[in-house]
């Protein structure tokens, strides 16, 4: 399992970090579109759909009309909804299962967590794209998340013994969150170093990647809670050590937005 999670991690970065590097910007956007609205398709689960229901296929289809209106919203506007809607998946997380009745009331609060979770990931993921040095941006924020999980799993692994919260994902140990927060502090850094920031904002970028870090592991949990609720491991099984694409991309979902957020709060990054 640990050799297949590390070959399909492998394989999933050199396909990512090259549609970034190498594909113009209009088409990395229908990239990453193409893989939200599978991850739409996956969320149908959550709302207990069968596959290829028709249910299932509204949803989706409903997921790109969204993602459409999202794009010609304020981006502040939409980053500050992100902002309360993790602050309250993360009250959720750390409750559960005191507040469960909320998880399980069937399609419609699932459904709606569905767009809360995927539309603001697309829009930050394609809003820093198409920024100033956007490639670059985007491959720093991708590496800090990927150092919060590689971090947090084979520190967790190797020296777990302390549940983090046991009744959402028994496997997570306070001391892999520890290790994943030391990972993104350490690329967080050498990434400030290689894109030129200067001194006087490096304690800003680790700043930066520390809550980046804190949602990473929320995005993460949260997939955790409405697993549990349906009572399914994994959201796919074509991803060999993974799972589904949602399970891969979990963290990435609470993550992006809000480190967009940091960036035009910090003033690291300017849109239109």
């Amino acid at each position: 399992m640990l050799k297949a999670r590390i070959l399909t991690g492998a394989l999933l970065t050199i396909i990512v970090l090259s549609a970034i590097c190498l594909l113009p910007v209009f088409y990395f956007m229908l990239f990453f579109t193409a893989i939200i609205l599978f991850a739409a398709w996956e969320w149908g689960i959550f709302i207990e759909c069968e596959p290829k229901s028709w249910r299932r296929i509204l949803y989706v289809c409903s997921h790109a009309v969204v993602l459409y209106l999202v794009w010609h919203l304020p981006i502040r506007l939409v980053l500050d909804v992100a902002l309360l809607w993790w602050i309250l998946a993360a009250f959720l997380i750390l409750y559960y299962p005191r507040f469960s009745n909320v998880w399980s009331k069937g399609i419609w609060v699932r459904g709606t967590m569905g767009f809360l979770t995927l539309a603001p990931c697309w829009l930050a993921v394609n809003t820093i794209r198409t920024a100033q040095n956007g490639a670059s941006i985007l491959i720093f924020m991708l590496f800090l998340i990927w150092a919060a999980d590689t971090g947090a799993f084979f520190v967790g692994r190797s020296f777990g013994a302390h549940p983090l919260l046991p009744k959402v994902s028994p496997k997570k140990t306070k001391e892999g969150l520890y290790g994943g927060a030391l990972f993104t502090c350490l690329i967080a850094f050498f990434g400030a170093l290689l894109l030129h920031v200067s001194p006087a904002h490096l304690f800003t970028v680790l700043l930066i990647g520390l809550i980046l870090f804190v949602f990473s592991v929320i995005g993460d949990l949260f997939e955790s809670v409405l697993k549990r609720q349906v009572g399914i491991k994994d959201t796919g099984s074509y991803l060999p050590g993974h799972g589904g694409l949602l399970d891969r991309i979990d963290s990435l979902t609470a993550a992006a937005p809000i480190f967009l957020w940091c960036l035009l709060v910090f003033g690291f990054l300017t849109v239109g």
